[in-house]
């Protein structure tokens, strides 16, 4: 299937608010193509918020980049690279990682998140599934769509975008900050 000037070649998952496809650039590189799974009030806002908070955090260093935004037959799209070292869920079921590489690993997740926090940006979601490895197994953070911004007022106080109805919880339950589920 075409959507714009990419193919589209198969399903790869869905998640709370999408589903991915893999595809393939006019330069044949492998991409991943995210959609809305469907549209639901407030869909359409948090998924346009999650392209923006791609392209805010730019090249940022630990997270998936994002190519480029479109909106086609199906709705709107994000399109990121593909990549193909699996999920850190699909590394833990093969077993524990090694301490060094466990030490490497949360090293790296930290700086990301660190400098998504310098860009005002709190991820909302970090768990297995959300952390993706490429093809030389350099781990990187996924699916900002739970995100939510947050600025300082001038003493330095930490002020939150309301991103959500109140009392709604984001997020998945298992993996939230216990302040969160209060």
């Amino acid at each position: 299937m075409q959507l714009g000037r990419y193919t589209i070649e198969g399903e790869l998952g869905r998640g709370g608010i999408g589903v991915v496809y893999r595809g393939r650039d006019p330069h044949g590189r492998e991409v991943a193509i995210k959609f809305l799974r469907q549209w639901r009030p407030g869909s359409g806002e948090r998924f346009a918020r999650e392209a923006r908070l791609h392209m805010q955090l730019g090249e940022e260093a630990g997270f998936v980049p994002l190519l480029d935004v479109g909106e086609g037959p199906q709705g709107p799209y994000l399109v990121m690279p593909l990549l193909t070292g699996g999920t850190l869920r699909e590394r833990l079921h093969t077993g524990p990682l090694e301490i060094g590489e466990a030490v490497e690993l949360g090293r790296r997740l930290a700086r990301a998140l660190a400098g998504a926090h310098r860009n005002g940006i709190v991820h909302r979601d970090v768990k297995p599934e959300n952390v993706l490895f490429d093809g030389e197994g350099q781990a990187l953070m996924a699916d900002l769509g739970l995100a939510k911004h947050f600025r300082q007022d001038v003493s330095g106080a930490s002020q939150s975008v309301a991103l959500s109805r109140s009392g709604v919880m984001r997020g998945t339950a298992g993996y939230m900050a216990p302040e969160q589920l209060r």
